[in-house]
């Protein structure tokens, strides 16, 4: 408790400012810690990924995905799949893959029809990504 106290001031906010500057394993190891400090830092992480600011939903799901947090925010993910800017679409399905879950391997099949042919490319790498947990997905 009396170091959590201390590293109040340590948590997602500031990994948002500073991941990209980071290599991945030091990212993966703040995201541990943030999650030990901050055990409810999901809701920071969902209102982030909610932005109305098209880069910082982006920079938030590229920041969780670094972090090793993708996986404590999937729902809000879930939602990014259905933005209306491409971009956000592809990141969501990019910080998916590999998470092996009913509900994402459905709303990836269903962006493999999306308008956008580099959002039905990067669905088809997020599926297969999914496919050696999950079976036969093409049916």
């Amino acid at each position: 408790q009396a170091a959590r106290e201390e590293l109040t001031s340590f948590d997602f906010t500031t990994m948002l400012e500073l991941f990209d500057h980071l290599d991945p394993e030091t990212c993966r190891k703040a995201g541990e810690l943030i999650l030990k400090i901050h055990p409810d830092c999901s809701e920071k992480m969902c209102r982030e990924l909610a932005s109305p600011i098209r880069r910082k939903r982006i920079r938030a799901a590229r920041a969780c995905r670094l972090m090793g947090l993708h996986e404590h925010v999937v729902p809000a993910l879930l939602v990014m799949l259905d933005d209306s800017d491409t971009l956000v679409r592809r990141t969501a399905l990019e910080v998916l893959e590999g998470i092996r879950r009913p509900e994402v391997v459905a709303a990836v099949r269903r962006l493999a029809d999306d308008p956008s042919p580099r959002v039905r490319e990067t669905a088809g790498k997020t599926l297969r990504s999914l496919e050696p947990a999950s079976g036969n997905l093409s049916g």
